[in-house]
């Protein structure tokens, strides 16, 4: 009877424990991985991760897990994801790498590592480092990395922070990366499902306040003027006015369009209604004349009436003398 009490007691418990851990993972992930638009899946960034997470051939890969093996059972889920992050590992400096920049790619690396045991685990500790999968895993890397040549070693990162602290400083990463990614394809015009990238970059608050910044009045970068565009066609706040022979957007051509909107000035205040363009080499004729009399005259006609007021006087000073005389 006490024995059944006991298991009755731990079973209650444990079934708390995984509704409070699930409780929050589901809250964890509402909160870091947002609903992201498909058009972003070309970005690098996310195809690179997405080739990481790649399982085929990864039999040959088995035998690099050995204590993951004896914990969790040979070909178990962890297992296998053993075998996946030895595989991403051994063959990082081999695969496509969507033009990302060898010293990134063992940050990526460490990043996805530990993304998809906290997405396939649901790992909440309190301490990302004292979970047992990845305890596990890098005890089996410390073997694997021996042999790997040293210039394609990476070494794993310990992030002794909470999951939460991770998923954030991941999502800063991953979000830095994107807009890098973007600005490259816009500036190489390799694309042109440009509204897309702009609502994303507008809609994160770092991503935003970071390309104000850099798309100054005086930056006439593809990727700025694009950003303007964006902004004038979409009802978003015009950061600076644009000179343009037209606003039509560069996705609405099949063919790449000439540069039409070198950027001027900011604007401090966005009229409600702007007046009409008029058009070029066209005099503006005034309907109203001039009332306001000139404020600079000129010479001639200043040293005319010198002139006249020193003969005026010349003539009253002859005829002075004159009547002087006679009297």
């Amino acid at each position: 009877m006490i024995k059944i009490y006991i298991y009755v007691i731990r079973n209650v418990s444990s079934r708390n424990t995984s509704i409070k851990l699930n409780n929050e993972y589901k809250t964890i992930l509402a909160i870091q991985y947002p609903r992201q638009d498909p058009d972003l899946n070309v970005l690098p960034t996310n195809k690179f991760y997405q080739t990481l997470d790649d399982a085929n051939g990864i039999d040959v890969y088995y035998k690099d897990c050995p204590t993951v093996k004896s914990v969790y059972n040979d070909h178990s889920d962890h297992h296998k994801f053993c075998a996946t992050v030895v595989k991403s590992l051994k063959t990082l400096y081999n695969i496509p790498n969507y033009n990302i920049h060898k010293h990134l790619l063992c940050d990526y690396w460490n990043y996805w590592l530990y993304d998809r045991a906290i997405d396939k685990f649901k790992i909440t500790n309190a301490n990302i480092s004292y979970s047992y999968i990845i305890t596990y895993i890098f005890y089996d890397l410390d073997i694997v990395n021996k042999s790997i040549p040293s210039h394609q070693k990476c070494s794993y990162t310990n992030y002794n922070v909470s999951v939460e602290k991770f998923l954030q400083e991941k999502k800063f990463f991953d979000d830095n990366q994107k807009y890098e990614n973007i600005k490259t394809i816009i500036n190489s015009d390799n694309y042109t499902k440009y509204n897309k990238f702009f609502t994303y970059i507008t809609e994160n608050g770092d991503l935003y306040s970071k390309i104000k910044k850099e798309c100054h009045c005086n930056n006439e970068e593809k990727f700025c003027v694009e950003f303007h565009k964006y902004n004038a066609e979409n009802g978003k706040d015009q950061l600076c006015s644009l000179n343009c022979d037209s606003l039509q957007s560069s996705t609405d051509t099949k063919e790449t369009p000439k540069r039409v909107c070198p950027l001027t000035e900011r604007v401090k205040e966005v009229p409600e209604a702007l007046p009409p363009l008029l058009p070029e080499n066209v005099p503006v004729v005034n309907s109203v004349p001039e009332t306001t009399p000139p404020t600079n005259m000129n010479p001639v006609t200043i040293s005319s009436i010198v002139v006249s007021i020193l003969f005026f006087f010349f003539l009253c000073y002859k005829v002075r003398i004159s009547f002087i005389c006679e009297y």
